[in-house]
């Protein structure tokens, strides 16, 4: 019951985050349109249709959806959101690739952060793919475009691999300490109730 209850709480937090990605986004998309920014017409295309699908659709799947499908779907998508950014050249999106593990954490679910772990490492090692196809020849140093996608995805699974283990053992650690703490008021209120029966107190 805690756990579900925190469930729903986090996805109503989740979609209110999507909505104000929503809002910036499509600020982006308009200084693109308006020639303020020059993210490339492709690339504000990509932009566009990630924040209609992403973006939008939790605010109103929250309404059909279970909790528990809820919350897989947005940081899923989140993953995919992210991945699609870590594909353009200019964008320096790697740093990001452990963003949907940490909004897994707020469920207090070590399982789901390792599911989510793979996820987002599988999304982002595509990315590192695609990345690789365009990078400008003169950064290869004369390596071949597979030599590259190695380089760079044992540099980020390296570090990728000690952040989730440090998530999972404080996820693993907070949930731990939640229960407790339940079972302690739970205790609690058992003996008040049990106190108010045999005095007779309305108290």
């Amino acid at each position: 019951f805690m756990l579900e209850k925190n469930m729903k709480q986090v996805n109503q937090l989740m979609t209110r985050i999507y909505r104000l990605c929503t809002v910036a986004i499509l600020a982006l998309v308009v200084c693109s349109w308006t020639g303020i920014f020059d993210f490339g017409q492709e690339y504000t295309m990509i932009i566009l249709i990630a924040e209609l699908i992403i973006a939008v659709t939790p605010g109103i799947l929250i309404r059909f959806l279970p909790d528990r499908l809820l919350r897989d779907y947005m940081l899923f998508m989140a993953a995919v959101f992210i991945g699609i950014l870590g594909t353009n050249n200019h964008i320096g999106v790697y740093i990001t690739y452990v963003l949907v593990p940490i909004l897994g954490c707020l469920y207090f679910e070590p399982e789901l952060v390792i599911k989510t772990g793979i996820f987002s490492y599988l999304v982002m090692v595509a990315a590192v793919y695609i990345n690789s196809a365009g990078t400008y020849d003169v950064l290869y140093l004369g390596r071949s475009r597979n030599q590259m996608f190695v380089a760079y995805t044992l540099g980020f699974t390296i570090e990728y691999v000690i952040v989730m283990a440090v998530l999972y053992d404080l996820v693993k650690r907070a949930k731990k300490m939640m229960e407790e703490r339940y079972s302690a008021e739970e205790e609690n209120r058992m003996k008040t109730d049990m106190w108010k029966m045999i005095t007779g107190s309305s108290i």
